[in-house]
């Protein structure tokens, strides 16, 4: 029936409408410089010699846009080697399309590009064609914002930060991350190509304050050095990670401390708040084969170690110490061990524009994904139990038209003494229409399920995860299952002097159960506003009004993307 159900719903958007792709704001901009450079697009490229390639690499700020132009000043363009070094061709080779879009996406994924676009253009020779590696700069010396407001502050990150240091690419960054109970103040460097190499440098680390005392109450650091697999027909990679972070663990709802009480009482004896120390660090390598579908096999050694302990604030008595592990605490762990890990996928990518933003090209790879892996800590060298944990994933994403459906599908379980422990099984669909006109509708259902859950996760859904209209963390539940649901019909974005515009109306629905009779579902509606400055962002901010229906009541729900990750 689902099967059924999936194949009717692509008939349906395949038949809805092409894609627009030529018409957006990126395109246009593209089509600006071809006009500037005098050139023509090559419209049968596939197969001629390369003759030439011309790199355009254009500033932050352009004439006919809302910025002033003398802005540039103050920005290092990225230099042309950094563009050059990310392109899979070169002038001889034949002119390959799957190569050209690999590039481009090589090209976004740095996060320092506002648009990239690579054109095969004629030459006077018919048998050869030229190439224009068109790139627009982000404004790089930013200061970078995160926040998620509805009924409380849920969350505000702040970061000042060169995503391109002199032009070279590199990311330095100061970060401040305001929580319900902490913030934290933290320094990240990001070497994506080591001395213009293939080897990659990235160190993180911060300190987290109590929010109430101003004082320090933990700290984090993380570095991470390897060879990461920059292109879909390399053939090994490798990586290096250790991290640290002491904290104390505070789980709240709606920004106020849960309270714990004892099995054998009715009573509250303490607060679910505990003090918390994790490492974590891994030495793996990868080997990837095949052609039209893609094999990655990975070996990996681990170390992994976890502490939790009740504190002041727990505000229980030594006697409780021993129930309120058992009952709040996940278990202490230390882990050692090899691991394996497998990967499919298909590489095969589809171009898409107003679909997460507006007018940005956004690449999605489609057809299947398989992702399998198996560790086992061992005590022979040093971890407390034996176990051994697996997980596996399927997912597939199809084109329909300027359309796109994704299923995807998971379990992941802990086996160890003779018992499955920390078992979850998650399901997820997502589809969005073609552009009907100026709208374009996108779903999203997700169910995650949980058994034998040893951590006794805080699972929680509210305004700043999924439904909007109710409070933040407004449904609560240890270990328990969770539902979602959104589902919202977007405009295009309006374009005013480089200034892109839309709106969006939405209904969410969700639930917080540990049994299907006890479920009950929630739902809200609302509207909302985005807003894209491509000079600045590749990635809009989001405001929206959201009703809740149970009981009926009206909560603002404001965020913005998130602080760019430095991947």
């Amino acid at each position: 029936m689902l099967a059924g159900a999936t194949v009717l719903f692509g008939v349906l958007l395949s038949a809805l409408g092409p894609s627009v792709e030529s018409d957006s704001y990126e395109w246009q901009r593209t089509r600006a410089v071809l006009e500037a450079e005098g050139l023509q697009v090559d419209r049968a490229p596939d197969g001629k010699r390369i003759a030439w390639i011309r790199v355009v690499r254009d500033q932050v700020f352009v004439d006919g846009e809302l910025f002033p132009t003398w802005l540039n000043v103050f920005h290092a363009r990225t230099r042309e080697r950094v563009v050059r070094r990310e392109l899979l061709f070169a002038d001889g080779d034949a002119y390959d399309h799957d190569r050209i879009e690999e590039s481009m996406r090589n090209l976004r994924g740095m996060a320092i590009f506002a648009q990239v676009r690579i054109v095969a253009v004629q030459t006077e020779q018919p048998d050869a064609v030229g190439v224009l590696v068109h790139t627009r700069d982000l404004w790089s010396l930013r200061f970078e914002t995160a926040f998620n407001l509805s009924s409380q502050i849920n969350s505000v990150d702040l970061a000042l930060v060169e995503r391109n240091l002199a032009g070279f690419g590199h990311y330095g960054g100061l970060g401040f991350a305001l929580r319900p109970d902490t913030f934290s103040i933290s320094e990240t460097y990001n070497v994506r190509r080591l001395l213009g190499g293939s080897l990659r440098l990235v160190e993180r680390g911060g300190v987290i304050f109590n929010r109430e005392r101003v004082t320090p109450e933990g700290g984090f650091g993380q570095i991470n050095f390897g060879r990461p697999f920059y292109r879909i027909a390399q053939r090994s990679s490798f990586g290096l990670v250790a991290g640290y972070s002491a904290r104390v663990r505070r789980q709240l709802s709606n920004g106020v401390p849960l309270s714990w009480t004892p099995s054998d009482t009715t009573d509250p004896a303490g607060l679910r708040i505990w003090n918390q120390r994790l490492f974590n660090s891994e030495a793996s390598y990868s080997v990837r084969r095949g052609q039209r579908t893609r094999h990655t096999v990975g070996v990996v050694w681990f170390f992994n170690a976890q502490h939790f302990a009740p504190n002041a604030e727990t505000g229980i008595s030594p006697a409780l110490h021993a129930a309120f592990r058992n009952d709040v605490l996940p278990p202490e762990r230390r882990e050692t061990g090899p691991g394996l890990r497998y990967r499919l996928f298909v590489p095969s990518f589809r171009t898409y524009t107003n679909l997460d933003t507006f007018g940005q090209s956004e690449n999605v790879r489609l057809g299947p994904d398989v992702d399998v892996a198996v560790s086992a800590p061992l005590t022979l060298v040093g971890s407390y139990k034996e176990a051994r944990i697996v997980s596996a994933a399927l997912g597939w994403t199809w084109a329909l038209g300027d359309g796109l459906l994704t299923a995807r599908g998971s379990a992941r379980g802990r086996y160890q003494d003779a018992t499955w422990l920390d078992q979850r099984l998650e399901a997820s669909i997502r589809g969005a229409t073609p552009m009907l006109g100026f709208l374009r509708l996108v779903a999203r259902a997700r169910l995650a399920l949980r058994h034998n859950d040893t951590a006794k996760t805080l699972v929680t859904l509210g305004s700043e995860d999924g439904l909007r209209g109710y409070p933040a963390d407004h449904l609560t539940g240890y270990g328990a299952h969770l539902l979602n649901v959104n589902v919202e019909l977007r405009t295009r974005a309006l374009s005013w002097r480089g200034v892109l515009l839309g709106a969006v109306a939405f209904y969410d629905a969700g639930a917080v159960f540990t049994s299907i009779p006890q479920a009950q579902l929630r739902h809200g509606v609302g509207v909302g506003l985005r807003l894209l400055l491509p000079q600045l962002n590749r990635t809009p901010w989001v405001a929206d009004a959201g009703f809740a229906t149970q009981p009926l009541g009206f909560v603002p729900t404001v965020r913005s993307a998130l602080v760019m990750s430095v991947d």
